[in-house]
């Protein structure tokens, strides 16, 4: 059970370093290595996906998750049309 705890936050660890872009967490790459889903893309700047992952499962770091959340709403919810 230790070994893989210690596996688990070896890649919560790494989930985190890789996708986090300093504004909410990026959806994948390109086969170029460009992020999909970041706030440095052309187009597809953000995912409701990760930033919902990172708030349902509780693993990654709360301040962050919560930035990701409101970068999210304010991006993605048109308050005035009612959609998502």
């Amino acid at each position: 059970a230790e070994q893989y705890r210690a596996i688990s936050k070896e890649l919560i660890n790494a989930v985190e370093d890789r996708t986090w872009d300093g504004e909410w967490y990026t959806r994948g790459y390109y086969d170029d290595g460009q992020p999909l889903g970041s706030k440095d893309s052309d187009e597809c700047k953000i995912d409701l996906l990760p930033q919902s992952y990172a708030a349902i499962t509780g693993f990654f770091d709360s301040e962050r998750t919560a930035a990701a959340l409101k970068n999210a709403e304010e991006k993605l919810v048109d308050k005035n049309n009612s959609i998502i």
